[in-house]
């Protein structure tokens, strides 16, 4: 059962028309996160690791590195959010091809 706090911990991210906390609020005990593609999934673990390694060279000193790192994911950051081109999902699509599309996607 999702609620307004699961939400707020996962983020307020819109799916659909609505954010995540309304339909959290409207409707109790629905998945409270858009479903997403293998693309979006990967892109996201991609992002989570690439967070990981930036603060990990902080952490170790590695300040060059950090800032680099850093500067980078912002940059992709800054483009999806933008452009909606997202680069992790593009290196996905290359190496494992489109996913197929399931009876609930449309064409």
């Amino acid at each position: 059962m999702a609620s307004p706090r699961v939400c707020a911990l996962y983020g307020l991210g819109r799916s659909g028309n609505r954010t995540c906390l309304t339909d959290a609020l409207v409707e109790l005990g629905t998945h409270c996160g858009a479903k997403r593609g293998a693309p979006s999934r990967f892109a996201c673990g991609v992002g989570a690791v690439w967070l990981i390694v930036t603060g990990w060279a902080f952490q170790s000193g590695a300040i060059v590195t950090g800032y680099v790192l850093g500067g980078m994911l912002t940059f992709v950051g800054l483009l999806v959010s933008t452009t909606d081109i997202c680069i992790p999902s593009l290196i996905y699509r290359t190496m494992f091809g489109f996913p197929s599309k399931s009876g609930n996607d449309k064409a």
